[in-house]
């Protein structure tokens, strides 16, 4: 069995795809929170493979690991990663998660990374954090051509607050280590809202990759950067209002990256947010619906969460996650 915990973005968004660090450095700062995706995965004793989404309420089998790599239903990320890993046995896997589809929270990520947690167990030379990320890379960004950054693989996999830097030669995690007094007066700060909108990730990539192109697009990644250097030593200081209103600075930036990150509806929550208590804020992952992640003073925090309410939207209580993807063997 395995679980993998979905995360939250500060900063940094848009410098961690390979169009940009390729250039330019790049760097997020993120965490894991307390929502998860689960995976469970029996070996069989033939070359059948089954797979049960209790998600999407689907079960397929394939006869075997070639009808798998040649069928073209509705399972393709998973279908993408078993190809990756091109396993030597036949399995049932089941898989549950406990977020709503393309929420920005780097959902895609994590169903992978619990699943290659559980083939790992089957491994006797196991592949390490950094292998597993890569995997789950591979499997998304070049056998499924679905564009996007690096952030949420090695989000989900390390866990806990990392900040991420990207270059052209090699991705490196730095853990950020906080005292308890920090973590909960954030957690206590901080809002996640689902607007009950989800978003196309690859098609806002892809636009994004043709405006990163452009000089003052390219400009304001690059200023992006630079904030996420700033929000990672509010955190260490424990300089949290300083965080909050940084996060108001980064959805601006993100916002001038393509066209479809934002629309009227997301920026009239973002605006009622902001006269209900928030002090800033940005959507999860790449935009255009999903979730909005607020931070606000503690004693505002109650107002802001009844006009979450009162608009029909909902509030999603989180608490932050140490660990990352986790798996474990158990005996029938």
């Amino acid at each position: 069995r395995a679980k993998s915990p979905v995360r939250i973005s500060f900063g940094g968004g848009g410098s961690d795809t390979t169009s940009f660090f390729k250039n330019d450095n790049g760097a997020v700062i993120n965490s894991t929170i307390s929502i998860y995706s689960h995976s469970t995965l029996f070996k069989r004793n033939d070359n059948k493979i089954t797979i049960d989404s209790l998600d999407l309420k689907r079960k397929v089998e394939y006869k075997n690991l070639e009808k798998l790599v040649s069928s073209t239903d509705e399972f393709h990320l998973i279908n993408a990663l078993i190809k990756t890993i091109n396993p030597e046995y036949g399995f049932d896997l089941i898989i549950q998660s406990a977020f709503p589809k393309s929420s920005g929270l780097g959902g895609s990520s994590v169903v992978l990374s619990s699943i290659i947690g559980c083939f790992n167990e089957f491994r006797k030379d196991k592949w390490t954090r950094y292998e597993i990320a890569e995997i789950a890379f591979e499997a998304e960004r070049l056998h499924l051509g679905i564009s996007g950054g690096w952030q949420d693989q090695y989000a989900t996999v390390f866990g806990g607050f990392n900040f991420i830097e990207f270059k052209e030669e090699e991705n490196l995690v730095f853990p950020i280590k906080l005292n308890h007094e920090i973590i909960s007066e954030l957690e206590e700060s901080l809002v996640l809202c689902y607007t009950n909108t989800n978003h196309d990730s690859n098609m806002i990539h892809e636009n994004q990759k043709i405006t990163s192109l452009r000089k003052n697009i390219k400009h304001n990644i690059k200023q992006n950067v630079d904030l996420t250097y700033e929000m990672r030593n509010f955190l260490l200081k424990g300089k949290l209002i300083q965080l909050g209103k940084s996060l108001d600075k980064a959805w601006v930036f993100k916002k001038s990256f393509s066209s479809q990150i934002t629309n009227k509806f997301l920026d009239n929550i973002y605006k009622g947010a902001k006269e209900n208590g928030a002090l800033g804020g940005k959507l999860m992952g790449a935009g255009g619906g999903g979730y909005f992640l607020f931070f606000v003073l503690p004693k505002n925090r109650n107002k802001l969460i009844s006009w979450i309410s009162e608009n029909n939207l909902q509030h999603t209580p989180f608490r932050f996650e140490d660990n990352g993807l986790q798996s474990w063997s158990i005996r029938k």
